[in-house]
C-alpha cells in the first residue's frame, strides 16, 4: 500500500496461540523499500518479548510515528514466526490515525484546557491553545465528519472500532475523534 500522509501508520492484530504450543517468538512488522534500500520496523511479541501471546484472543499494535511519506513504496505488513510454535491470526488492520495512550491524554488535556477557555469567553486563549501540533495535525488529517479508517479492508474479526460524531471544528474534530 501506499504510504499515508501523516507520518504514521498502526498495525493492529488479533493473535493467540494453542494452550498446548510452545510460546513462539513473533514479530509484527511494516516492510518497503526506501530510495532502494529496505525498510523495516517491527514490535517482537511471544517469546523472548515483554508481551507474551496468550491461548485467548488479544490484540497487539505495532505503532511507528516517524514513517517517511516520501520516498518509500511497497509498503506491506509482516508477521515473521521467527522460532517453534505457531500462531493463529485474524482482523489485521492498518491505520494511519490512531494514538497511543500518552497521545490520547495530551490531546485529551488540550480539548479540556481549550474547552475551558472558550467556556469562559477567552476566544484568543483558545485559539492560543488550539494553535499546536496536534490541533493542526488533526486540522490537516482528519476530515470535518471522520472516523478512524483503515487504510487496508478489515478482515472478520473479534475487534470493532468506534463510530464518533461530533461538530466540524478543531476543538469538534479533537472532542469527536475520543468519544
Amino acid at each position: 500500500f501506499k504510504p499515508p500522509a501523516t507520518g504514521r501508520i498502526s498495525v493492529a492484530v488479533w493473535l493467540r496461540i494453542s494452550p498446548s504450543d510452545p510460546q513462539p517468538p513473533l514479530r509484527i512488522a511494516i516492510e518497503g523499500v526506501r530510495n532502494d534500500i529496505e525498510y523495516y520496523r517491527f514490535a517482537a511479541v511471544g517469546s523472548g518479548a515483554a508481551m507474551p501471546i496468550a491461548a485467548a484472543w488479544s490484540q497487539f499494535v505495532l505503532q511507528v510515528d516517524d514513517l517517511p511519506t516520501r520516498g518509500i513504496e511497497s509498503l506491506r505488513v509482516r508477521l515473521d514466526l521467527l522460532g517453534p510454535g505457531g500462531v493463529e491470526v485474524d482482523d489485521v488492520r492498518v491505520f494511519d490515525l490512531a494514538f497511543d495512550e500518552s497521545q490520547r491524554v495530551s490531546l485529551t488535556r488540550q480539548l479540556a484546557a481549550a474547552d475551558e477557555r472558550l467556556a469562559a469567553g477567552d476566544i484568543g486563549g483558545c485559539l492560543t491553545q488550539i494553535d499546536g501540533h496536534w490541533p493542526r495535525f488533526l486540522e490537516t488529517f482528519v476530515p470535518a465528519q471522520a472516523a478512524p479508517v483503515p487504510l487496508a479492508p478489515p478482515g472478520p474479526g473479534p475487534a470493532g472500532r468506534p463510530q464518533p460524531t461530533g461538530p466540524a471544528s478543531v476543538i469538534g474534530r479533537m472532542r469527536q475523534w475520543w468519544q
